[in-house]
């Protein structure tokens, strides 16, 4: 599905020209959904890594790279992916939701309520005021 889309971004990488991670972030969304996305996990976790020895405050990067550590059962990994990526964005919502369910994996459970708690705040700041 995003087949090119990755491969766009590794002559990116190869050329070191300036790159965002946003794009990647919603091939990896897409591939979530595919049937192959586990066979493609690795080579995103390998270009997520690319992008954050390019240029490490790619909050993004840490994020989506994150998440894969998560799926993959990593959750230290995880919890320092995603710690690192709060630390680059911390009104991130979605960012602190993900890091309080690995922290649910992990048994902390004060820590993931904090984290919860830190949702909700930095979501509501983002809802349009009417």
């Amino acid at each position: 599905m995003c087949r090119s889309l990755i491969v766009s971004w590794e002559r990116c990488l190869h050329t070191r020209v300036p790159m965002y991670s946003r794009s990647f972030t919603k091939c990896a969304a897409a591939e979530r959904s595919d049937p192959e996305w586990d066979d493609n996990a690795r080579e995103a976790a390998r270009l997520l890594e690319k992008a954050i020895a390019f240029k490490g405050d790619l909050a993004d990067a840490y994020f989506d790279l994150g998440c894969l550590m998560d799926r993959k059962r990593d959750y230290p990994k995880a919890v320092e992916l995603l710690e690192k990526s709060i630390h680059l964005k911390a009104d991130d919502p979605v960012a602190h939701y993900r890091l309080a369910r690995v922290y649910i994996q992990l048994g902390r459970k004060e820590q993931a309520a904090a984290e919860y708690a830190l949702r909700a705040q930095f979501s509501r700041r983002s809802e349009p005021l009417p």
